[in-house]
């Protein structure tokens, strides 16, 4: 996470960063396998949020942009 830190917007740790995105994401896997676990990963109620939960984490945690495009 670390590496990436230039590019967020947030003030946590990179140690809650990265524990945060391991729970969201084991939570999507064990509610996927819990209701839907013949279906292919990324599909269904639960599977299908994945494309969702990264563009939530990159909404929150991005730099703002300015009006040329370039990252504050």
């Amino acid at each position: 996470m670390g590496r990436w830190r230039e590019y967020m917007n947030s003030t946590l740790s990179n140690q809650q960063v990265a524990d945060l995105v391991i729970a969201m994401m084991h939570g999507l896997t064990a509610l996927h396998m819990a209701n839907q676990p013949g279906l292919p990963v990324g599909e269904g109620r639960f599977g299908g949020l994945i494309a969702a939960a990264v563009a939530l984490f990159d909404a929150a945690w991005s730099k703002p942009v300015t009006s040329q495009g370039e990252k504050q």
